[in-house]
């Protein structure tokens, strides 16, 4: 059984794809997987969803660490 996460508003694009570059995350991704997390957020995907594809595609931070920051810079969004 798939359990559904509660969306969100998207976060911006912009602000999502420059934590992304500050933090050195998604290294390890495609850019065709790149698009699909901004498709993801703007479909209102939760940030804990966001946090999993971003750290399966990332060789550093820990998916904790991840949505840590997601939730510090977009917990209101």
């Amino acid at each position: 059984m798939i359990e559904i996460l509660e969306s969100r508003s998207p976060i911006l694009t912009e602000d999502l794809r420059i934590l992304c570059i500050e933090k050195e995350w998604f290294t390890a991704g495609s850019n065709q997987q790149y698009e699909k997390l901004f498709d993801m957020n703007r479909d209102g995907a939760s940030l804990e969803e966001l946090a999993l594809v971003i750290w399966i595609c990332s060789s550093n931070d820990s998916r904790d660490a991840i949505l840590h920051e997601l939730e510090k810079r977009f917990g209101g969004v």
